[in-house]
């Protein structure tokens, strides 16, 4: 399976942008700048504009500034700190930040281990419409963490991230399969999904796809595409 806890895996910096609209007034103007400067690599400016929205309570620009801390973008790594302002962004209904909380819990990254919330947060970020949650969710499900193993549970979880587009998913689904856990072996219909999480240069996809051509496993063996999918993994 391929992670979806990992400290930078799962703090993937994909909700700078998420809720932005919904701005109005001074909160708007001090974010938009902050998110125009964090674009152009003027950190300490970002920083600035972000801490003045987030003093009025700004979702957008608490995940914002959770988000530079975790990453140690333009300040010193702080994953305690950072997972702060993402606690306050997520509890404003910031679904990214919700997403990323969770996973502050499940790492215990800045926060005591705590499967439990780690899989509410995750939940209610896939009910907000935070897609690669489903597979958050759905991993707990087949590793056994703070859940009773259920190994179709988490592959039914990952399928609905799957067919909503989140690569990760694609390719924990095309693995799940080609395994055979927690559905029926499939090896051509994985190399449906890990081709799709692949041409989104998903390395673990390419990787597994590599694999398949190489030994042949529900496809004709091919070296030549064997090693051109080991290349690009």
């Amino acid at each position: 399976m391929i992670s979806r806890h990992g400290r930078n895996g799962a703090l993937a910096f994909l909700g700078l942008l998420t809720g932005l609209l919904a701005l109005s007034g001074t909160a708007f103007a001090d974010t938009k700048a902050g998110l125009k400067a964090l674009k152009a690599g003027k950190y300490r400016q970002a920083h600035t504009e972000f801490q003045a929205a987030a003093k009025t309570g700004d979702a957008v620009a608490n995940n914002a500034l959770g988000e530079m801390y975790i990453g140690a973008i333009g300040v010193k790594r702080d994953p305690k700190k950072g997972c702060d302002y993402l606690e306050k962004a997520a509890e404003g209904g910031h679904a990214a930040a919700q997403h990323n909380i969770g996973a502050c819990y499940y790492g215990g990254y800045g926060r005591p281990q705590d499967f439990a919330r780690a899989r509410a947060w995750y939940e209610k970020a896939a009910q907000n419409g935070y897609v690669p949650s489903h597979c958050a969710v759905g991993t707990m499900f087949v590793t056994g963490r703070g859940v009773r193993r259920d190994l179709k549970k988490g592959f039914d979880l990952c399928m609905i991230g799957a067919k909503k587009g989140d690569v990760g998913a694609q390719a924990d689904v095309g693995q799940m399969m080609l395994m055979g856990r927690g559905t029926k072996r499939n090896a051509k219909g994985a190399r449906v999904w890990l081709l799709k999480a692949a041409k989104k240069g998903h390395g673990g996809a390419a990787r597994a796809l590599g694999y398949i051509y190489w030994m042949g496993d529900g496809v004709k063996k091919d070296p030549g595409k064997a090693q051109d999918w080991l290349i690009k993994a």
